[in-house]
């Protein structure tokens, strides 16, 4: 009986071989099961092949082969595998992005303050040689004033409206003062930066500064989408939100609009489509506009919201004729305006060089 043990024990022991040969370790979750069921039983039942291994005759030759050698061969090829398919992070880091959507939600510009939450850009670099007191008010310690980037939520556009606001010099120090605001409009394909480009702002803050103007705000808005209702969004919604944030004079007496190019074609609709807005329409090098329109703007608009009217184009200008227009229609029709054909083209460079005379306008009579 024991003879016939120990002839079973080595049948055993030689087949082991034969059963690695038949599972090469290159597929590594079969190896790693094949481990994992061989490791415990010889951890479990040590004793089994020691006791037969006893035997004098089998044990040179056959206890070698049962060293689990495979082990030896699959743990490196493992390692790297790692199971951390990674799949599940795809799915983790994507989905929070939309619930970023309700930007929309953020209608509640007109409670914001600005006082806190804005960052001045870096006053003008201007130094009077004397501390200013404009038309008459107490000297104060800002000589030059200001610019602020602005940003409203139109509701009307479901869209941003970015701005730039220029302070006049003494703006935070003189907290009880108000003061008049020049809205001022770019041309086709340009933004809130046109207007500090051909230096309306630096030139507001020297004249200021040299007592040549009253203190005043300008406000210059971006018009970025060519069929967007900009007019309704500058009367309805920026002028309003201008005068709730900052220390404005509520009065159209002392609300202005100008804008050059497509900015004037848009200044002339808002200022005839909202008269009780604006008291003060400039027009620099107007574009292009519906003059059947205009006719009966003046014509059916009540003498006593007429605003005051400022014309100008350059006498190289290729679209001088629709200021010459303007001027013969408004002179036909006996509505005091200014005219001027100056000197220039239909560019930046004209627009800087007439910008003083611009401003001097605005101001007059405030």
């Amino acid at each position: 009986m024991k003879q016939s043990l120990v002839i079973i024990a080595f049948l055993l022991t030689a087949c082991a071989p034969s059963v690695y040969a038949n599972n090469p370790p290159t597929q590594v979750v079969d190896i790693k099961k094949f481990v994992a069921t061989t490791a415990p039983t010889r951890a479990q039942s040590p004793t089994p092949p020691l006791a037969f291994s006893r035997t004098p005759t089998f044990t040179p030759s056959r206890t070698p082969t049962l060293t689990p050698t495979p082990t030896s061969t699959f743990t490196p090829t493992n390692t790297p595998t790692h199971t951390e398919t990674f799949t599940p992070t795809h799915t983790f880091t994507f989905t929070p992005t939309f619930t970023f959507t309700p930007t929309h939600t953020f209608t509640p510009t007109h409670t914001f303050t600005p006082t806190n939450t804005h960052t001045p850009t870096p006053t003008f670099t201007y130094t009077p040689s004397n501390t200013p007191t404009p038309f008459g008010y107490r000297p104060c310690r800002e000589p030059s004033g200001y610019l602020v980037a602005e940003k409203m939520y139109s509701r009307t556009m479901q869209a941003d409206v970015t701005m730039r606001v220029y302070l006049p010099p003494c703006y935070n120090d003189m907290s009880t003062q108000r003061f008049p605001v020049i809205y001022l409009a770019h041309g086709m394909l340009q933004d809130e930066s046109a207007w500090t480009d051909i230096g309306a702002p630096i030139t507001a803050a020297n004249m200021i500064a040299d007592n040549q103007l009253p203190p005043f705000i300008i406000v210059m808005p971006a018009e970025k989408d060519l069929t967007s209702p900009f007019g309704y969004v500058l009367a309805n919604e920026i002028v309003p939100y201008i005068d709730d944030n900052y220390r404005t004079i509520n009065d159209r007496r002392y609300r202005a609009l100008g804008g050059l190019s497509r900015g004037a074609s848009w200044a002339m609709f808002t200022v005839f489509r909202y008269p009780s807005t604006f008291g003060k329409l400039a027009m620099h090098s107007i574009g292009e506009y519906n003059q059947d329109e205009f006719k009966n703007w003046i014509k059916n608009l009540p003498t006593s919201l007429i605003p005051d009217i400022y014309i100008d184009v350059g006498d190289k200008d290729l679209s001088r004729a629709g200021s010459e227009w303007l001027d013969r229609t408004l002179t036909g029709s006996r509505i005091a305006h200014e005219f001027h054909l100056n000197k220039g083209e239909h560019n930046r460079a004209y627009w800087a060089a007439y910008v003083k005379d611009y401003l001097r306008w605005h101001s007059a009579g405030w």
